[in-house]
Parts: C-alpha cells; sequence; structure tokens
C-alpha cells in the first residue's frame, strides 16, 4: 500500500505545461502560467469519480505532480530539488462546462471542494 502524504497546504498548477498540449490548444504562451487549487479539490487515490449532477465535460489529465517537502523560497534551479519531498502521478480532473461558463478559469473547473469526483493533484 502507497504511503498517504499528509494534505497540502495549497496546490500550484502550471497551465498548458506541456508542448503537446500547448500544440493542442494552438497557442504557446512565452511564459508560464498558474493557478491555485484548494487543498479541499484532492482525492485519495483509488476515489470514486463522479460527474456532478447537470454537467457533461468531466475531463481528465495524467500528470506529474511534485510535492514539496521543505520550505522555499526565492530558490535558484540549481538548488530546487533539495526541496522536493516526492514525485507522483495525479489525475487531474475538470469539469469543461463549467470553465466555459466562467470564460476560461479553472478555480471552479478544477477546484470542487470536498468533492468525491475531485482528483489528487
Amino acid at each position: 500500500m502507497a504511503e498517504q502524504l499528509p494534505r497540502p497546504g495549497k496546490v500550484v498548477a502550471v497551465h498548458l505545461n506541456y508542448a503537446s498540449r500547448a500544440a493542442q490548444r494552438g497557442r504557446t504562451p512565452s511564459q508560464p502560467s498558474y493557478f491555485l487549487k484548494p487543498s479541499s479539490s484532492l482525492a485519495e487515490s483509488d476515489g470514486t469519480v463522479e460527474r456532478p449532477a447537470g454537467t457533461e465535460l468531466l475531463g481528465f489529465e495524467g500528470e506529474v505532480a511534485i510535492v514539496i517537502g521543505t520550505a522555499a523560497r526565492r530558490v535558484a534551479p540549481a538548488d530546487g530539488w533539495r526541496h522536493v519531498a516526492a514525485v507522483t502521478a495525479a489525475n487531474d480532473l475538470g469539469l469543461y462546462d463549467l470553465r466555459t461558463a466562467d470564460r476560461g478559469s479553472n478555480l471552479r473547473s478544477k477546484g470542487a471542494t470536498d468533492s468525491p469526483r475531485s482528483g489528487r493533484g
């Protein structure tokens, strides 16, 4: 059985961080963009995914999650790995009909709180 990590204080996600995904979307940002997910949107491994009533477009993406284990601020790239506690797989879920309604914001589409539909990561 895999070790369960404690619930994080925050989740920072990089938007369009894979070149292939950026190509699918037809745009490649000149700089990375980020969005926050509430830690309450995380679900335990092997949890059940449910699409909430009234939504149709449940999307999922396999992601690589990096868990920061020690506090860090203004860390040089060469020193970054010293703060990493774990690298793991994550399933990032999104309700894309909400994203369209919110003009591209990921707050509701990827940030549902305390819901069985929420994905880890």
